[in-house]
């Protein structure tokens, strides 16, 4: 079990929030009243995210300036269980569960705070090793949660998927190996914006010298 508070996130880039980039000054040598009327054309003729990032570079030149900032205060709660048994000499079975929960306690306008990560996540699994043979079995189930990075905002559903593993001994310098990865191709992604995954299947085969 755990309790966090982490305060200071790095955002997302956005308009208007660096501090050594302020407000768009017109040039000094309009008069303020000219001054004001650039201002109010530009606050009307931009739309306001844009109008937040407009600025002046050091030569006073206008610019549109995007930056991170550091924001925000969370306070975040859990707990992880895990249990691992060996049932005879060759066989295993593992189970683990976790749970996360977050507080948001102060944000940043426009740029919500969120863990990337599921409430619940679970795992179970066997093993079976003995002098020749090395096998797993997994099945993971991860609950649905919200996404956001960058470009990329909005929700990751809930999946569960099945991996499989097992490596032979042939001779004392030789091993041959299969490994699956959603080895019942349930197609789902783990993070917004990113690939779609399916079954992965890796052959290997390795050699060690022995003295």
């Amino acid at each position: 079990m755990y309790a966090s508070r982490l305060t200071d996130f790095v955002t997302d880039v956005g308009f208007g929030l660096n501090p050594e980039f302020p407000a768009y000054q017109p040039p000094a040598g309009v008069s303020p009243e000219t001054a004001a009327m650039i201002i109010s054309a530009l606050r009307s003729a931009l739309p306001p995210p844009l109008f937040a990032g407009l600025t002046n570079l050091p030569g006073g030149q206008p610019a549109f300036v995007l930056s991170p900032t550091n924001a925000g205060r969370v306070d975040t709660h859990g707990f992880e269980a895990e249990i691992h048994d060996w049932f005879t000499p060759r066989w295993s079975v593992e189970a683990n569960y976790s749970w996360f929960k977050f507080n948001v306690k102060e944000d940043l306008p426009g740029n919500p705070i969120l863990p990337n990560a599921p409430k619940h996540h679970f795992n179970i699994g066997a093993r079976f090793i003995d002098a020749a043979w090395k096998a797993s079995l997994w099945y993971r189930w991860v609950d649905s949660f919200r996404w956001s990075a960058g470009l990329f905002n909005g929700p990751v559903p809930s999946y569960s998927i099945v991996d499989f593993a097992m490596e032979r001994t042939i001779t004392d310098h030789l091993d041959v190996g299969l490994n699956v990865a959603n080895a019942l191709n349930k197609e789902h992604y783990e993070l917004f914006g990113g690939d779609v995954l399916r079954r992965r299947a890796l052959i290997s085969l390795s050699y060690r010298s022995r003295p």
